[in-house]
């Protein structure tokens, strides 16, 4: 929608442009075709009525009454400036005469300038049929191109057809037109002759047809409407400026660059209002693992006074998995629930979706099984009616991801039962859930999920005692958190892959992986960091290095009481009491 809008706006310009220049040397006694080629027209038409006209001066020279020929279609159509009912009644008399009569069925009129509202006309020629429909105009020509479909491509070949015709017009205007040279007085030296002429033709050749307009808005001493049509391109160049620097931070962040940094910044500071540019720089930050200078921007956002409940709503979201992936339960519970608000009021239920799947997932980390089933039920459901009766391509792509991620929690979900009651087929059934986020995941070729579906499984697996398997996915998900970026999938995998050593009894292994991870991981992902040195506390006890066995252990310790994770704190005392010198 918003390139469609683009593509129109551009068109439009250059067609106010045109008319401007036809207008002022028409005045001055300029000649039309100077500017305007039949060309040019028969290329206009071609795009926005699907018409084969071609130039019948090229094969007769100076062709009365017919201009354009499209003899497939048996249209005819003649282009002047002067387009009244004169000039009608005497085209359709000439027809008699006119060597391509017989080739048409239906005659045109193709107006430089805009069309009259009222045509009297008396003539006729026999097997020609013309109403005053038939007088065209810029104007016709943009609304029958965006009458033509919802798309855009039938507009990208209407703007390109327009730019490529119009890359010569400022030269020859300003070389050839008395009437414009007049105007060139009206500037400083910094822009006469020469530089204007650059100006315009960067201008037209770019499609930023409206600094163009700007001078000639200048040259009428409409001084008013120049600035503020150049307000409104300032505007418009900042953010667009702005958002060249995200995209060129996004890509400095997929490849792990600290330079992301630099044009996030740039960014805020061209738009330092913009919610968007903010929230997309603060979710780069925290793909980076750069989680309190993440939280600060999120935080300015919602401070700002002009954030829309939209907006409110997707930062307090980003807010409340940040809050979760650094071990803030009670503060991404928050966040969510007012998210949660904002969804029920706005009727937004994308948003609902994804708030409930965000609360479902802070309570299984929290180990309140209960509370989560509530919360990822009360998704799936809203989900999967809205996928059922939704229309739109962009949204079933979006409802499809958070699916494929809502599915991979039930599944994590599952597995914690499995292990809590020892029935395995809570296993299988966790399985099940996972092949379905998978093919999701691999239909939208959405890798950063996919990379979290294989960590699940290799879990399963594990827990299943399939220990070839669960390396096999352990792998695949370590390889593709490299290649997107992702530290945290990294730091995961590192520890999946440990465990799978240790219980495969290469301990040295394990104890080399979980080390790596540690470091990795930075005091970033508190969770993730206790499951890390509980593990590498039994590993340690396992290989009779008591001490740091014991430095591991109260470190994990700690941190499960912190985090209220009881029953990991538990397990962790179980099964530290029961490993020996020579393993567990």
């Amino acid at each position: 929608m918003l390139e469609r809008k683009a593509l129109l706006d551009e068109i439009a310009t250059h067609f106010a442009v045109l008319k401007f220049f036809i207008e002022t040397n028409t005045a001055s006694g300029f000649v039309d075709t100077n500017i305007v080629s039949e060309d040019f027209v028969a290329s206009i038409l071609n795009v926005s009525h699907k018409w084969n006209l071609a130039n019948t001066n090229h094969t007769t020279t100076n062709a009365k009454s017919i201009d354009l020929l499209d003899e497939s279609n048996r249209i005819g159509v003649q282009v002047s400036s002067r387009v009244d009912s004169k000039k009608i009644n005497s085209t359709i008399n000439g027809l008699i005469e006119n060597e391509h009569r017989t080739k048409i069925g239906e005659l045109f009129f193709f107006s430089l300038k805009q069309k009259q509202t009222r045509y009297k006309v008396d003539a006729e020629c026999p097997g020609i049929k013309f109403t005053t429909k038939n007088v065209l105009d810029f104007n016709q020509v943009i609304r029958k191109t965006k009458a033509l479909s919802t798309g855009v491509d039938d507009l990208r070949q209407m703007r390109d057809v327009v730019i490529k015709n119009f890359s010569e017009i400022p030269r020859r205007i300003i070389e050839k037109a008395t009437a414009i040279s007049n105007w060139l007085s009206h500037f400083d030296d910094s822009i006469v002759d020469k530089k204007l002429e650059e100006l315009l033709g960067r201008s037209f050749q770019t499609g930023e047809t409206l600094k163009a307009q700007v001078i000639l808005l200048i040259e009428k001493n409409e001084l008013n409407q120049a600035k503020e049509l150049l307000d409104s391109l300032a505007n418009t160049s900042r953010k667009m400026a702005a958002q060249d620097f995200i995209d060129i931070a996004n890509l400095y962040t997929l490849l792990g660059s600290d330079q992301a940094d630099i044009y996030y910044s740039h960014a805020a500071s061209l738009d330092p209002e913009s919610v968007k540019e903010a929230n997309l720089y603060a979710i780069g930050l925290m793909l980076r693992g750069k989680l309190p200078e993440a939280e600060k921007v999120f935080k300015a956002c919602l401070e700002k006074e002009d954030i829309t409940l939209k907006e409110r709503e997707a930062v307090l979201g980003n807010l409340g998995f940040l809050y979760k992936n650094n071990g803030r339960f009670s503060e991404s519970i928050d966040a969510f629930e007012k998210a949660l608000v904002i969804s029920d009021s706005t009727d937004h239920k994308i948003g609902r979706i994804k708030h409930l799947n965000g609360l479902g997932s802070c309570y299984l980390n929290l180990e309140n099984l209960e509370l989560s089933d509530q919360y990822f039920s009360q998704a799936k459901s809203l989900l999967d009616d809205t996928l059922k009766t939704s229309k739109d391509d962009s949204e079933k792509k979006e409802l499809r991801s958070i699916k494929s991620n809502l599915l991979t929690n039930i599944a994590i979900r599952l597995k914690h039962m499995a292990e809590i009651s020892g029935d395995e087929s809570l296993f299988h059934q966790a399985l099940e859930f996972l092949d379905q986020a998978v093919d999701l995941a691999e239909m939208m070729g959405d890798s950063r999920s996919l990379l979290r579906h294989y960590g699940n499984i290799a879990n399963i697996y594990q827990g299943l005692k399939n220990l070839e398997k669960s390396r096999e996915y352990n792998v695949k998900a370590y390889e593709l958190s490299i290649q997107e970026e992702d530290k945290r999938s990294q730091v995961a995998s590192l520890l999946n892959i440990g465990l799978v050593d240790k219980d495969e009894g290469d301990l040295l292994s394990a104890k080399s992986n979980f080390k790596l991870a540690l470091k990795l991981e930075n005091n970033v992902y508190p969770k993730i960091r206790a499951n890390l040195l509980a593990s590498s506390a039994l590993v340690h006890k396992a290989l009779g290095e008591h001490s740091d066995a014991q430095e591991h252990y109260d470190q994990a310790e700690k941190l499960y009481k912190e985090l209220g994770l009881q029953d990991s704190l538990y397990s962790l005392e179980v099964r530290f009491s029961q490993v020996g010198a020579a393993g567990s």
